[in-house]
């Protein structure tokens, strides 16, 4: 499993408990048709937002804020991504407002400044920037002729542009080469 270190925090923290669920193999468990996806997403809910604490903390912040500044504010306690917190406030039959599943990420970025809430880290990507390990296991992988350099250059795109950009060069020269080849045939 790879996360998208571009992503904000709070998206990466949920895609890491939702593909937590995948990985515990309940697909291969479960034997009737659901949604593993959506299964997925609401793992993830439970885990980061319990049914336990979700209600008491919603009534009081509903009460003294609202319904958007308390979603606002329950995003930042559970480090969850604002729409994964409307969905399980709705899950959990605390509001019937279907309205709030309908904001995006950044229409609930800009409901902060609205509420006069400061800016969240948890907002910002704070992408890692380098993946040693996995352009090695990519490098070793293209040696032993398991990956070609277009797809390697592919999966190092988005964590390793300069090696991406090298084994596309190296494909387009190789190709060149190989075209000419053929001409002189």
């Amino acid at each position: 499993m790879a996360i998208n270190t571009r992503q904000p925090l709070r998206i990466r923290y949920f895609t890491v408990t939702h593909e937590f669920w995948h990985l515990l193999g309940y697909k291969e468990v479960i034997s009737e048709e659901i949604d593993h996806e959506r299964a997925a997403d609401r793992f993830a809910a439970a885990v980061m937002m319990p049914a336990s604490l979700v209600p008491p903390l919603w009534g009081r912040l509903k009460r003294d804020f609202g319904e958007e500044k308390a979603i606002i504010i329950i995003a930042d306690m559970a480090a969850a991504p604002y729409e994964a917190v409307a969905r399980r406030i709705l899950e959990l039959k605390l509001s019937k407002s279907r309205r709030l599943i309908a904001i995006k990420e950044k229409d609930w970025i800009s409901l902060r400044k609205a509420h006069h809430l400061a800016n969240s880290p948890l907002d910002e990507p704070f992408p890692i920037k380098s993946f040693s390990k996995y352009e090695s296991v990519i490098s070793e992988a293209v040696e032993k002729r398991l990956l070609n350099k277009a797809e390697a250059s592919g999966k190092l795109a988005q964590i390793s542009p300069e090696t991406a950009i090298r084994y596309q060069m190296e494909t387009n020269r190789e190709r060149m080469i190989s075209q000419e080849e053929e001409e002189d045939l």
